[in-house]
């Protein structure tokens, strides 16, 4: 899981003594008790999902607004439902009043999901600080399902269940940092068991700004054992640079993740400068939560669930689906 920027220790403090704030925002402590989110959770939502972003003070103290509060009171009661809060932190007014008219979610057939007990069992060995039964775990899980069914039902799922238990407060965030190693661990040592794979090339990396690598290598193993030649330049990469790296490599097609808490509008800015820079027959891939949340760009497909990673994997002439 990505590497998160921490608060300082300080800044609570100092929050609570810049109250109270000018007229015209609601200080943290306001706003919490007004909508019964803590406010250690709406600073992590902050950061992880771009929701609340409130203004700050000539004292550097958040100030939000009241549509925040009204907007934060829909996610309670999405959440109360049981929805989670990477489905529902980052969707707009309208979209969580239409999620809530909708009723509740349907619960998931535990059929559907042989790999949930595995995933229950890591968790526990991450809360009591098990490095090693995490590992072997996710050892065992590879070598049991395979490369691409431990991508779909393993670590796609894991980082999901983790950074949502993060987001939540019941883990720390050293033992989210831990999980994220150990999965980025042995996602590299399943790929590279195709280096010498001569398919596609498939170039994978983020936009400035966007330091989360997970996603990254979770699809670059997956593409990799259908027969494509992945090659992650990593993370933070400028659009020029991109282009200039998909020419060298001859790229067939180039992947960005993009998250929620993104800004759209040069994120939508670099996307169409690199479709219009890059040679026709090469596909751009938009991956990740915020990849919906971009304006449509001509030239760029959405490569967002499993089903539209094998059909973009097809489409380069590779084996989609999972096995």
């Amino acid at each position: 899981m990505p590497r998160k920027p921490s608060e300082s220790q300080d800044e609570p403090a100092a929050e609570a003594a810049a109250e109270p704030l000018p007229l015209g925002g609601l200080g943290i402590g306001a706003v919490a008790r007004m909508t019964g989110v803590d406010e250690h959770t709406l600073r992590i939502w902050e950061r992880r999902y771009g929701f609340p972003k409130p203004e700050r003070s000539s004292g550097r103290a958040r100030l939000y607004r009241i549509e925040d509060v009204r907007k934060l009171r829909l996610i309670t009661q999405a959440l109360s439902r049981g929805h989670r809060p990477g489905e529902v932190v980052a969707k707009d007014v309208q979209a969580l009043e239409a999620l809530l008219l909708a009723g509740l979610p349907e619960p998931a057939p535990v059929s559907d999901d042989p790999a949930a007990r595995e995933r229950e069992q890591i968790l526990s060995a991450l809360r009591r600080e098990d490095v090693e039964g995490v590992r072997s775990a996710l050892r065992r899980l590879a070598m049991m399902l395979g490369p691409r069914r431990f991508v779909v039902d393993v670590a796609h799922p894991l980082a999901i269940q983790v950074g949502e238990l993060w987001a939540s407060g019941q883990i720390e965030i050293h033992q989210e940092h831990l999980l994220s190693d150990c999965l980025s661990t042995q996602l590299r040592l399943l790929r590279s068991l195709f280096e010498e794979t001569h398919g596609p090339v498939l170039l994978l990396t983020t936009l400035p700004g966007e330091p989360h690598a997970l996603g990254l290598e979770m699809i670059a193993l997956y593409a990799a054992a259908a027969g494509a030649s992945t090659r992650v330049l990593g993370v933070s990469t400028p659009a020029e640079q991109l282009v200039l790296a998909a020419r060298a490599h001859q790229a067939a097609a180039v992947g960005l993740t993009v998250t929620p808490s993104s800004n759209l509008e040069t994120t939508s800015d670099a996307v169409r400068q690199i479709v219009a820079q890059l040679a026709p027959a090469t596909q751009v891939w938009l991956g990740g939560a915020g990849a919906a949340q971009l304006p449509r760009t001509p030239g760029a497909r959405l490569v967002i669930t499993w089903p539209e990673v094998d059909a973009a994997l097809l489409s380069l002439g590779l084996n989609g689906g999972a096995g």
